[in-house]
């Protein structure tokens, strides 16, 4: 008998590893919903100053980074891919369990929807980060027909079918995808492509637009949510191209908050891009968020704007915040790897790649012997113990801090060098025989190369963990071009 129940305890314990396991690997990884809320949790009780609610407008264009950095408020952007008001309150709700900030700030971006519901991929992000408890269910309710809430609450009929979609990436720890390791980012999203877009026009709209019943309904729910707690709240709309026909909206929800008085603003902050220094034709990536130097710009005017109008404490040199420390780093980190892929002169490109944390991978193939500017480019090399003049055919080297680590030779060859937790990088001979031999320089078993002639160099940042680029420099007419392909 006793036997039997070890087995059967033994089953069942088993059947959980592998049960949580599955949970694992197949759930849904978005770091546009649900990873900001999941680690939100671990954030320290009553440790945050300012909270940031609502769509991708705010995490993107609310830069928590430069918060800490310049003006030391802990921040933190707890928001979801085109989130609906009715899931910001419910988000607000889960927030004041923990947390008393200074200022609870509420985009309004969506405010101007219609419609009940919205799409399953906006449900699954805005609801699966949440703790279970009767607030995800009331906030699954009020995301999705009755026919479909019990599978967003069990989430697994959601996710079950993903196998074709699986990557190397959902066998990881979620924390360890790219630059989202522990809580470093604080729920904001960065994009550093530019997109130029057209100047807002200058408009005058006075008109007012009821908001659509539901939304306005969640709205007051929320403010009143904010009131309740005594934490001030702001509406805001965040810097776009915008449609007069949403200023409307805007121009009714200015009049609600009105209605409730002390402790509930509102803010367009549309009108004001100029004084923000904001420029449309660098600053964004779309028509609607910011990359990352627009979120600068964006962020330090609504730093301001939120220290003279609240009590937001300066935490700089706190050991307590020591996450934001954190934050600040791979935040410097991530802005240093965007202006290396931006640097376009050799020169200056391989100036930029002197950093002791960084793995660089040398390929050079071609006739580069003969080119007219061969002195220049082995020169140039020489710095980081490459000696051209030694190499003979298609060459690589892999360098670290000034030191070779790998350089080829002989007809064949494999090296590789684990980088990180989970990549790996491999240079082989690759196939053919003797000169007809291709090099290959293999990231997680993926090829790089960017010019067919010429110098490629691929550049891994061991700190940050991640890959930075694999820049080319061509060979055309003779000639090593010193500008990037």
């Amino acid at each position: 008998m006793i036997r039997k129940t070890v087995k059967i305890i033994a089953f069942f314990l088993i059947l959980s590893v592998l049960l949580l396991r599955f949970h694992q690997v197949f759930r849904f990884k978005f770091n546009d919903g649900i990873y900001g809320m999941e680690q939100f949790y671990r954030e320290k009780e009553n440790s945050l100053d300012a909270i940031f609610f609502g769509s991708s407008h705010m995490y993107v264009n609310v830069n928590t980074s430069v918060l800490w950095k310049e003006y030391g408020i802990a921040g933190y952007d707890l928001g979801g891919s085109e989130q609906p008001v009715w899931n910001s309150y419910y988000y607000v709700k889960e927030a004041l369990k923990t947390q008393k900030p200074s200022v609870l700030v509420l985009d309004c971006f969506t405010a101007c929807r219609t419609g009940d519901y919205v799409d399953e991929s906006r449900i699954i992000k805005n609801t699966y980060g949440m703790q279970l408890s009767r607030d995800k269910i009331d906030a699954v309710n009020a995301s999705s027909p009755e026919s479909d809430r019990i599978g967003y609450l069990l989430e697994y009929p959601t996710y079950h079918g993903r196998y074709g979609d699986l990557s190397r990436s959902d066998y990881r720890k979620y924390a360890d995808t790219d630059f989202m390791r522990s809580n470093s980012w604080k729920g904001q999203y960065l994009h550093t492509s530019v997109h130029s877009q057209p100047e807002p026009e200058p408009e005058e709209v006075t008109e007012t637009a009821e908001l659509d019943e539901k939304n306005e309904a969640y709205l007051r729910r929320t403010i009143e949510l904010a009131k309740e707690a005594e934490v001030p709240i702001l509406l805001m709309v965040v810097p776009y191209v915008t449609d007069p026909k949403e200023t409307k909206f805007y121009n009714r929800i200015a009049e609600i908050a009105e209605e409730y008085g002390e402790g509930v603003d509102f803010v367009n902050f549309n009108p004001l891009w100029e004084e923000m220094g904001l420029d449309f034709s660098v600053d964004y990536m779309d028509n609607c968020h910011m990359n990352y130097q627009g979120s600068e710009k964006f962020t330090r005017y609504l730093a301001e704007y939120l220290k003279a109008r609240y009590e937001l404490s300066d935490h700089r040199g706190d050991s307590t915040y020591q996450s934001y420390d954190t934050m600040a780093w791979y935040y410097d980190r991530f802005v240093y790897n965007d202006q290396i892929r931006k640097t376009t002169e050799l020169p200056d490109y391989l100036a930029k790649l002197w950093i002791p944390d960084y793995v660089t991978v040398f390929f050079i193939k071609g006739d580069y012997k003969n080119i007219s500017n061969y002195e220049e480019v082995r020169d140039l090399l020489a710095c980081y113990g490459i000696s051209l003049d030694e190499a003979g055919g298609d060459a690589v080297w892999a360098v670290q801090n000034g030191t070779v680590l790998f350089s080829s030779g002989g007809e064949e060859y494999c090296w590789y060098q684990e980088l990180g937790k989970y990549d790996v990088l491999t240079v082989q001979s690759g196939q053919g025989d003797g000169k007809n031999r291709i090099p290959q320089v293999l990231l997680n078993d993926s090829p790089h190369s960017a010019v067919n002639d010429g110098l490629n160099i691929l550049t891994y940042d061991l700190e940050g963990e991640s890959f930075v680029e694999c820049a080319g420099f061509a060979i055309v007419d003779g000639e090593m071009e010193m500008g990037k392909r």
